[in-house]
């Protein structure tokens, strides 16, 4: 009976110690999808999305439906399987900060840029800027997960928050990664008579 009551103890004090906060290798991850829109003269920043995991595993989600709408806000915790995902995929850090389209690439690519900002245990924050077709496996998979998470899965509405200065945040790593915008030039039509 004694030896019953060990194992029941056990499991049940086991159970209790099962929390993300000891599988997840990061303290803070987010994770955004953004674009620079043209609007007459001046470049316009665009946050599509963005999730913010905290190290016990609850996220907050800003999200758009359709280009441009009204945001949409949720919240909850991420599932067992996105936990392991985080983790296989940022265990190292040997990643670079861009992964992006560069001049030299022979290809236009008309989509979002992503970014995971992270911040591992005892270890400065990070963030990596790419689109799915230059990155690494890894990351490609797990933004790939996240986006699953943000467009099908998170289903609990909560009330507005500020993204605007993550935002600006962002837009300016952006730059620095990347380098300036393309200048704008209006086009000259001059008519011969």
């Amino acid at each position: 009976m004694r030896l019953l009551l060990f194992i029941v103890s056990l499991t049940i004090l086991a159970c209790q110690q099962k929390s993300r906060t000891d599988t997840l290798v990061t303290d803070d991850l987010k994770y955004s999808a953004y674009s620079w829109r043209l609007n007459s003269d001046t470049p316009v920043f665009y946050l599509a999305h963005y999730i913010n995991i905290d190290k016990n595993g609850h996220y907050d989600i800003m999200r758009h439906d359709t280009f441009m709408d009204t945001s949409k806000y949720f919240t909850g915790d991420i599932p067992d399987t996105l936990a392991k995902a985080i983790n296989d995929a940022l265990a190292t850090d040997n990643y670079s900060m861009n992964y992006s389209i560069k001049p030299e690439d022979s290809f236009i690519y008309d989509g979002f840029t992503y970014c995971l900002d992270y911040k591992k245990k005892d270890s400065l924050a990070k963030k990596i800027q790419f689109i799915p077709n230059k990155s690494p496996e890894q990351i490609k998979h797990l933004g790939l997960l996240l986006d699953k998470l943000i467009y099908s899965l998170a289903t609990d509405r909560t009330d507005k928050f500020s993204t605007d200065d993550y935002a600006k945040e962002l837009s300016s790593f952006s730059l620095q990664a990347s380098g300036p915008l393309p200048r704008l030039e209006k086009p000259n039509f001059m008519i011969k008579k």
